[in-house]
């Protein structure tokens, strides 16, 4: 995931990148799948296909897969040293960065079916009241909870340090 170089106090200094899950977007490709199913049926059967509606149907699939995944690479997580940064769009560009200092809590969210499909949400809360970053939809939350946990135990052993 990240690799980088030492840093001060010896340890590593990276960045570990994360995505959405693709696992979120399912339903749609199955729904493309199903359709593409139809279509093939229909072609196979030997009835007639009207050519507007095979237009539809192939303009859909190619919406539907273009939109997902420009939803899913348009939000990127980090976890550094110092902060989680949660980037987000394109064009315009968001940036949340949550000190590792100002985090008092995290938590994981997944429903039985984010459990099965192995993705979830990370909720981060923070010192100040009404402090909340939710992190949602990535692979594998409790690798992520665990970074970010080691990172904040990292923090405390560099402010005793000095």
């Amino acid at each position: 995931m990240g690799e980088g170089k030492k840093g001060i106090d010896n340890e590593d200094v990276y960045a570990e990148k994360y995505k959405n899950s693709r696992k979120l977007y399912f339903p749609f490709y199955f729904m493309i799948l199903i359709l593409a199913g139809i279509v093939g049926y229909i072609k196979y059967s030997g009835l007639p296909v009207n050519y507007i509606a095979l237009q539809g149907a192939v303009a859909f699939s190619v919406f539907m897969i273009l939109a997902t995944e420009l939803h899913r690479l348009g939000q990127s997580y980090y976890v550094t040293p110092h902060f989680v940064v949660h980037k987000k769009g394109y064009f315009k560009r968001d940036v949340k960065k949550v000190a590792i200092s100002s985090i008092s809590d995290v938590d994981t969210k997944q429903s039985a079916w984010q459990r099965m499909m192995g993705y979830g949400s990370v909720v981060v809360h923070q010192f100040s009241e009404g402090g909340v970053v939710t992190i949602r939809n990535i692979n594998n939350p409790e690798h992520f909870v665990n970074l970010i946990v080691r990172q904040i135990e990292r923090a405390k052993k560099r402010s005793r340090a000095e």
